[in-house]
């Protein structure tokens, strides 16, 4: 996946991706991160809802810094999930919404049994907000009427895409 930011070219590798405990109502879902035939990552998330989920859900995400051989703070954001979503990565949140089956319209997840198969961001679908080169990690929190019902986190680097390994 890549973004730009000062003029340079950035790729985000993701290396894990896993369900942590809630401080609510758990929704029902299930986090694949796959890796292909080229060996990148791709997400594969599925989820049964019992409720709807809707445009005023909010979120919160701590996200670390890996100096030397120790994780630090970098920064801590918080806001509505979708209205974030639009603003850091549209291209991708509207083709995911479209390619989840069945597909989604706007912001709202209907009761329903829904899949996305092998989802991988593409080149400017994203702007990440992190102005910094390395390894990172972030815990991300859904809470949606008041009730956390998702915990996710995340291990990934952001490197330049300068052609060099």
């Amino acid at each position: 996946m890549l973004f730009f930011g000062h003029l340079l070219e950035y790729v985000i590798v993701p290396y894990k991706l896993e369900k942590c405990p809630v401080n609510g109502e758990e929704l029902d879902y299930q986090l694949d991160l796959k890796e292909n035939m080229y060996g990148a990552k791709a997400l594969g998330p599925s989820m049964n809802l019992s409720e709807t989920l809707n445009e005023n859900c909010t979120y919160t995400a701590k996200v670390e810094v890996k100096r030397g051989s120790q994780y630090i703070e970098y920064t801590e954001v918080e806001g509505k999930a979708c209205e974030s979503l639009d603003n850091v990565m549209k291209p991708a949140w509207d083709r995911f919404k479209q390619e989840t089956k069945p597909s989604v319209r706007g912001c709202i997840f209907n009761p329903n049994s829904y899949f996305l198969n092998e989802f991988q961001m593409k080149k400017d679908e994203v702007k990440v907000p992190i102005q910094a080169e390395g390894e990172f990690r972030a815990e991300m929190r859904l809470s949606c009427d008041n009730v956390e019902m998702t915990c996710v986190k995340s291990e990934f680097a952001i490197r330049t895409n300068d052609g060099k390994k």
